[in-house]
């Protein structure tokens, strides 16, 4: 019997363990206003609208965490662009050249060496810019700027599987075309 007794309560402390790992994984699962889970790297598809071929554009992919972001989100694209320009010469990114007759697709692969250096820095957001031929108005904030994206990279924004982000640059703007997670939706001021 105290064999019996020994055995049922080391079932009884089992099953409570296997409890409190459901709790916890569960606690870990990506919901709707929950934790943002943590940063990942997938392969960031960059396309160039086919009505700009013919043009030559710069995009910049700048890897941010939440300090650098809030700079970045007041920033002046005009000047951001401008030679010389020291925000853009300090930040962590990589550079895109599209030039007239290029290739409209380029990939910033999830096995490229950067993803690494800025995991190590804590970058959780890419900051997608544009230097798009025509006049825009300048001083607006985060992602109201058309030339400026905001694209987090918690693997929680994203729907499970997702390993490949789309970006196009269109004549009006930057715009992500991977849909977030059902329920998910960046803040006001992005």
């Amino acid at each position: 019997m105290k064999a019996f007794s020994s055995f049922f309560r080391l079932g009884l402390i089992g099953s409570g363990l296997v409890g409190l790992v459901i709790i916890f994984a569960g606690c870990s699962s990506c919901k709707p206003g929950g934790p943002p889970g943590k940063p990942e790297a997938y392969n960031l598809h960059i396309r160039l609208d086919t009505a700009l071929k013919d043009s030559s554009v710069e995009v910049e992919v700048i890897g941010v965490n939440s300090y650098d972001l809030e700079r970045l989100k007041t920033y002046s694209i005009n000047k951001y662009w401008q030679a010389g320009d020291p925000m853009r010469a300090d930040l962590p990114k990589i550079s895109f050249s599209f030039l007239s007759g290029n290739d409209l697709d380029r990939v910033f692969k999830a096995t490229d060496p950067k993803w690494k250096q800025w995991a190590k820095s804590g970058v959780q957001y890419l900051v997608i810019l544009a230097d798009l031929p025509g006049v825009f108005q300048d001083g607006m904030i985060g992602s109201q700027d058309p030339r400026r994206q905001i694209l987090p990279i918690c693997q929680c924004y994203w729907p499970s599987g997702t390993k490949d982000l789309v970006v196009e640059i269109q004549s009006s703007g930057v715009r992500i075309i991977t849909p977030p997670r059902p329920g998910q939706t960046l803040p006001p001021g992005w």
